[in-house]
């Protein structure tokens, strides 16, 4: 009669005496034989899951990495772009000009001027440093050809053209809450000072 004991994997058949040992080899072979291939079924399936679990790790650290990147990359952008705006007349009005000078990791950028009621905005091209009446200044150019020269004086800007037509001072502008109301604006200069500063470093050096 058939039979298996606990802690065995292979059924063993009923033995003739005579046959005794030579069944009982061929059991313990197939029982050898039984373990291995339990072992191994057990490491694939271990391996299996550790394939998996590894995969899986991997693909979290390269999310969290491409997070962190696109973090840090967002904090650096804002760390390094700057701007110092200054104003002339009363803003919504027909008098209001307002030049806004970009510098990014303190070198120049854009240059851009609003204007109006409307405050229609055009882009400048900066021509580079300069001198009018010995004073130190930069040009800058619209489309049209038209170059204005722009003097830090103080803690202001001067703006004239070469035929002494157009000269106006224009005044460092504030961005930002004002009692309480309106939000922070991170890339502007945070004060008359810093504004200047910010002007001077990228466009005059």
């Amino acid at each position: 009669m058939a039979h298996k004991r606990k802690d065995q994997l292979t059924v063993s058949g009923e033995w003739s005496k005579h046959l005794r040992k030579f069944f009982r080899r061929q059991f313990w072979k197939r029982e050898r034989k039984a373990g291995k291939d339990l072992i191994r079924r057990e490491r694939q399936h271990r391996d299996l899951i550790t394939s998996r679990m590894n995969e899986s790790l991997l693909q979290l650290a390269v999310y969290l990495i491409a997070l962190f990147l696109t973090c840090l990359g967002s904090k650096v952008s804002c760390a390094q772009l700057k701007v110092a705006q200054y104003s002339y007349g009363k803003y919504a009005t027909d008098q209001f000009e307002k030049f806004e000078f970009w510098t990014k990791g303190d070198k120049h950028s854009e240059i851009l001027y609003s204007y109006g009621k409307d405050s229609r905005k055009v882009q400048l091209q900066y021509l580079g440093k300069s001198k009018i009446n010995g004073d130190s200044c930069f040009e800058v150019r619209f489309s049209t050809k038209y170059v204005l020269y722009i003097i830090p004086t103080g803690l202001s800007v001067e703006v004239v053209d070469s035929l002494g037509k157009y000269k106006k001072t224009f005044s460092w502008e504030y961005e930002g809450p004002i009692d309480g109301i309106g939000t922070h604006c991170d890339v502007c200069a945070e004060d008359d000072n810093d504004a200047m500063r910010i002007l001077r470093l990228a466009y005059l050096r």
